[in-house]
């Protein structure tokens, strides 16, 4: 491995340790008292993120920080890299990256940032409003942790303009608008996606539980999280009800609650059947998006007829999750739980970032 890519592993592997003090602290595991300077700088930003954006519960910035602290051990980040051979080779003058981040959910724009980095480029980042705290946090840890890194990373509100490529996330509508600024250069441009769940009628109560899990992280935000479950014929929704009872802490918060009281009355008043879980409403739909505290469920015959839905809706689809009583060739599934703990190969509609950045001329 060169002896700059062993330096990049070395510094990110150093933020990861960081951030892991940070998401303890913000768990309540320790004091935060014992984190050292630069982790208490992060530690105080983040605290003052609820009350900026009611989405970024305490609770769910210390999922995604500790969710970023695993991605970055060392042994992940050198397995990572090697995949990149070509990493030993450049040679040529660092490309200047700009990187339009989403807002949905805390840090969501990280592995952006990690890529363009480790890549040897310059990262130009536009901050979402919902989430403009964790990113310049992020970055303040970085330089603190590598010095030589504060001409390599820039942060902006405004419209990127001169870059030599565009790394830009957000919706159906605004990849359009994406396409008109940014068309003609070097670009990845990411619209909706969501998971789906594959139910086949055998999973226990604790598989199911931990579906509540993929289902029910940043509220449901991040694309991500299931929206859509497959279940076969004759499947009661309801008996999703009791497995994901723990999860009714999410009314607490009062955006979600709002919208799951919002969405209660307009089904009830236009007649439409759903069933309710509790902490979300339960609707028949074979729509892979549902709106926020509803989950949608489609029927299926066979698993062939499940298998051509996924294939008809891949496009829209981030990850696919599903137990170990489906099992089928050629379907890569994702456990039930884990949607939330993407790996450092888990890209973000399945487009090779790093694969992009180190193909520009």
């Amino acid at each position: 491995m060169h002896p700059d890519i062993q330096h990049r592993v070395g510094v990110f592997s150093s933020l990861g340790n960081h951030l892991r003090q940070v998401a303890s602290a913000l768990r309540g595991d320790e004091a935060n008292t014992t984190i050292p300077p630069p982790s208490q700088f992060f530690y105080e930003e983040a605290l003052k993120c609820p009350s900026k954006n009611q989405w970024f519960s305490t609770e769910e910035i210390a999922r995604a920080v500790g969710a970023c602290s695993e991605m970055l051990q060392a042994d992940n980040l050198r397995h990572w890299v090697q995949h990149y051979p070509s990493l030993d080779n450049r040679v040529e003058e660092p490309k200047t990256i700009g990187v339009i981040m989403a807002g949905n959910i805390p840090l969501v724009g990280f592995h952006d940032l990690l890529c363009v980095l480790m890549s040897g480029h310059r990262f130009v980042g536009k901050l979402s409003s919902q989430d403009d705290i964790l990113p310049a946090a992020t970055a303040k840890l970085l330089t603190t942790v590598d010095r030589k890194l504060e001409g390599r990373i820039q942060l902006t509100k405004d419209t990127i303009r001169g870059v030599d490529a565009v790394i830009a996330t957000g919706s159906d509508n605004t990849a359009r608008y994406f396409e008109y600024l940014y068309g003609r250069q070097p670009h990845i441009i990411r619209k909706n996606r969501n998971a789906t769940a594959l139910l086949t009628g055998k999973e226990t109560n604790k598989e199911l539980e931990l579906l509540g899990e993929d289902v029910f992280s940043y509220f449901g935000l991040g694309c991500r999280n299931v929206s859509h479950v497959m279940v076969p014929d004759g499947y009661d929704p309801s008996i999703l009800t009791k497995a994901w009872k723990p999860f009714d802490r999410v009314l607490n918060n009062r955006k979600y609650h709002h919208n799951y009281q919002h969405r209660k009355a307009t089904y009830t008043v236009s007649e439409t059947p759903f069933t309710d879980a509790g902490c979300c409403l339960l609707l028949e739909s074979s729509s892979i998006a549902s709106p926020v505290s509803v989950v949608h469920y489609s029927f299926y015959k066979e698993l062939t007829e499940a298998e051509g839905f996924i294939r008809d809706h891949r496009h829209q689809l981030q990850c696919v999750v599903a137990g170990k009583s489906f099992q089928t060739e050629g379907f890569d599934t994702i456990p039930f739980g884990k949607t939330q703990q993407p790996g450092l190969c888990d890209y973000a509609d399945g487009t090779d970032t790093m694969t992009f950045l180190l193909n520009l001329s």
